[in-house]
């Protein structure tokens, strides 16, 4: 039966942290993806940490190598601008993607009129947004055009594209 140290004990309570913290980073920089490759690459730094540790005597030498490759691997990880700067870019354009999916959903949740629009982005040399789906009249068009932009920052940083229509037979039907 093995038996935990309290040195053993926060070694572990250590790692599942940097686990954690590696996940919440690449999740955040990358995505879910990210935070895949993240999360397995902090695995295999806690089972080479867990290694070196429960080996009985403690080889320190290996604990110092661990530390020293752990650093320089958790930083480019974490800051992976430090490497490249165009990363930085790239980091950018996926919080600007990700503002203005939030701003246009929130503007589509707060007026009836918007309910059957959808929102899709890509990158390419910027952040293009494509607004589609139908709105029930003109008026409803030209409110939804003065809201996005004067209630929503990603009409400054993104490339607005619009396949909106108007539903004539719902607009026929209002106006009759």
């Amino acid at each position: 039966m093995m038996q935990f140290s309290m040195k053993k004990m926060l070694v572990v309570v250590f790692l599942c942290a940097y686990v954690l913290a590696a996940y919440s980073r690449g999740n955040y920089l990358h995505g879910s993806g990210g935070a895949t490759l993240y999360v397995f690459v902090a695995l295999l730094m806690t089972l080479l940490f867990a290694r070196a540790v429960w080996r009985k005597p403690v080889e320190r030498v290996w604990l110092v190598l661990l530390t020293v490759f752990a650093i320089p691997v958790s930083l480019a990880f974490a800051y992976p601008a430090l490497i490249n700067p165009q990363c930085q870019y790239f980091i950018d354009q996926q919080a600007t993607e990700h503002q203005a999916r939030q701003e246009l959903a929130a503007l589509f949740a707060d007026d009836p009129a918007f309910s059957n629009l959808g929102v899709s982005t890509v990158q390419v040399k910027g952040v293009n947004v494509m607004i589609t789906g139908s709105v029930p009249t003109e008026s409803d068009l030209e409110r939804l055009m003065c809201r996005v932009q004067e209630e929503c920052d990603c009409y400054e940083m993104c490339g607005i594209l619009w396949e909106v229509k108007v539903d004539k037979e719902r607009e026929s039907l209002t106006t009759q």
